[in-house]
């Protein structure tokens, strides 16, 4: 405030002209002076102010339409494509041509190009802004069995039209387009379609009919017939491709060769289930709506040849090729005969639509009829045989048997089987009891046949575990000298075998017979040198441990010197264990 006040006096108090101001600097007024500072702080704030967003890079085609004029055989097309460039994009815009471009204009002109990439026509620009590009030319006209057709380029822009300008007496389809409007005047038709995007649709031309002519049909329908063979028999697929050229068909009527009896079916409108009606040897399906167009019927049912061979389906309207099939669940071979009438084909001769059919339905092999097919011929199916599976092998038998001190016998067996198929036969011994079956650790039910135990190996891999406990109750009789064990017979090959027998240790023991072999294993063991000096008779016990301090069960722990009697007994589940009544001294204790 002080220097603002010294600045309004100085202004007001009158300079002579004599007045020389000090040399470095410059007299304002004070209008001046207060611009001055208004542009210095405007600058500052544009230095300190952030730099506006980047414009981002776009580059789309916003609209598209296509005005189609058919004369007699050509087609003028004049197309128009609103292009939308905003930012730097890098990338260029496809513009989708119909027929083949004589004249290309962009507005408003400027830098930018139209060229042509990999077989379609694109846009670029280097300036942002909103373009407009026409194309005129003409379109190919193909012609075939008295029918026009023009392909039009797919609608790439989210807001598409195709305006067609035909001659009023000529009939035209456009499958898969929508009709917009349609009029008529003075002599030609105006049509404007919506087309769906990214679809390249067909224009179909004709000559019109009058209506006595238009109402008479004209269709035909080419027909696979598919043998499936399976484990429970031969079943059969027909599939019928409609195409209608003229008319509707309301319904579909079939006559039935003999043996088949069709129990599914379905249509274009509906893939699931329809309901049939079959009266004598006719099939007969009511559609819901009139079929104007292409359209397909499948039905499928078990199928019992006659004796002379495979007769056709026969359908209402002209059939214009016929396919016959084969694909195999089990290994089967089709003869189709020697009348000449069936050619081999592959997958890749059949029509577009059909192949898309065949391809997931296993199909192996494929003819096509060169002549009519209007009566039974000598058409065979042989299933082929079965090739050998390996039979069951037992790779290893482990089996522990337990002896209890009232003389029943416990046999756990284990088997490693290799190639299980069906069921593995088991004869237990005589008075000998199946406690339980295992597969793969999964308890299965077993049957029993003609003395034998049938052990269900169920839908195993090539290798399955298979584990048996059996029982038989007071087996060995008291006070025997000897001992005779059986094991249950196993009904496969046995490669390796193990038997572990569990004996009471009130007794002592030794091998006489057997078809197996005894053999001594040799653990790991240790010894250790004790004094047992306290007392007449002392005990000694103590726990078994590993290297990781966890209890050992099962180490037998022998005491002994020479002249005496050695001292045993064998760790517990904890480990644990306990020598009683030794006399004093110095013994060898020795773990095993």
């Amino acid at each position: 405030m002080r220097t603002l006040l010294t600045i309004l006096l100085m202004a007001a108090i009158p300079v002579s002209a004599a007045e020389v101001p000090p040399p470095g600097t410059v007299r304002l007024s004070l209008a001046a002076y207060l611009r001055l500072v208004e542009k210095a702080e405007a600058n500052a704030r544009r230095r300190t102010a952030p730099p506006p967003p980047a414009t981002p890079a776009v580059a789309e085609l916003g609209s598209q339409s296509v005005h189609l004029k058919v004369g007699e055989g050509s087609a003028v097309v004049s197309s128009t494509f609103g292009v939308e460039i905003a930012g730097h994009p890098a990338k260029t815009v496809v513009l989708p041509l119909t027929g083949v471009a004589d004249t290309i204009t962009v507005s408003p002109p400027g830098p930018a190009t139209v060229g042509f990439k990999d077989g379609s026509m694109v846009f670029a620009a280097t300036r942002p802004g909103h373009y407009t590009v026409t194309v005129t030319g003409s379109a190919p006209v193909e012609t075939e069995a008295g029918k026009a057709t023009i392909r039009l380029a797919p609608a790439l822009a989210p807001v598409a039209l195709t305006t067609l300008d035909l001659p009023a007496g000529l009939a035209w389809r456009c499958p898969g387009a929508v009709v917009a409007s349609e009029k008529t005047a003075s002599g030609r038709r105006r049509v404007e379609l919506g087309v769906p995007h990214g679809k390249s649709l067909v224009l179909e031309l004709s000559r019109s009919l009058k209506d006595d002519q238009s109402r008479q049909l004209l269709a035909t329908v080419t027909t696979v017939t598919l043998l499936r063979v399976t484990a429970s028999g031969l079943r059969r697929t027909e599939i019928l491709a409609y195409h209608v050229s003229r008319g509707a068909l309301a319904d579909h009527t079939l006559e039935l060769p003999e043996g088949f009896h069709p129990d599914r079916a379905a249509t274009d409108e509906l893939e699931e289930e329809v309901p049939i009606l079959v009266k004598g040897r006719a099939l007969h399906i009511q559609r819901e709506e009139t079929l104007e167009s292409d359209g397909w019927i499948v039905i499928s049912g078990p199928y019992e040849p006659a004796a002379g061979g495979i007769g056709p389906v026969v359908p209402s309207v002209p059939v214009s090729a016929r396919y016959l099939a084969l694909s195999e669940e089990v290994a089967a071979q089709l003869d189709p005969g020697n009348d000449g009438g069936w050619l081999r084909v592959d997958l890749a001769d059949l029509p577009e639509d059909l192949e898309s059919v065949l391809k997931p339905l296993e199909v192996s092999a494929i003819w096509r009829r060169s002549t009519p097919w209007d009566r039974t011929v000598p058409i065979t199916v042989h299933r082929l045989p079965l090739a050998g599976q390996p039979p069951t092998i037992v790779e290893d038998r482990g089996t522990t048997t337990l002896l209890t001190v009232d003389g029943t016998v416990v046999h756990r067996d284990a088997l490693r089987l290799i190639h299980p198929r069906g069921t593995l036969r088991v004869v237990l011994p005589a008075g000998g009891v199946l406690w339980s079956a295992q597969v793969d650790g999964v308890a299965v039910r077993p049957l029993e046949r003609d003395g034998a135990m049938l052990i269900p190996l169920g839908l195993a891999a090539d290798q399955a575990m298979v584990e048996l406990v059996s029982v038989q109750a007071r087996a060995v009789p008291s006070g025997r000298s000897s001992i005779e064990l059986e094991l249950p017979e196993i009904g496969a090959p046995v490669l390796s075998e193990t038997w572990s027998l569990l004996l009471p240790e009130r007794n002592r023991y030794r091998f006489v017979s057997s078809p197996l072999s005894p053999v001594h294993l040799k653990g790991p063991t240790a010894e250790m040198v004790v004094a047992v000096t306290t007392g007449l008779h002392s005990q000694l016990k103590g726990t078994v441990v590993d290297e990781g301090g966890q209890p050992l069960p099962g180490v037998t722990i022998t005491l002994g010197r020479p002249g005496f009697q050695p001292f045993s007994d064998v760790s517990d589940a904890d480990g644990r264990y306990w020598l009683t009544q030794i006399p004093g001294g110095t013994y060898k204790l020795v773990f095993s």
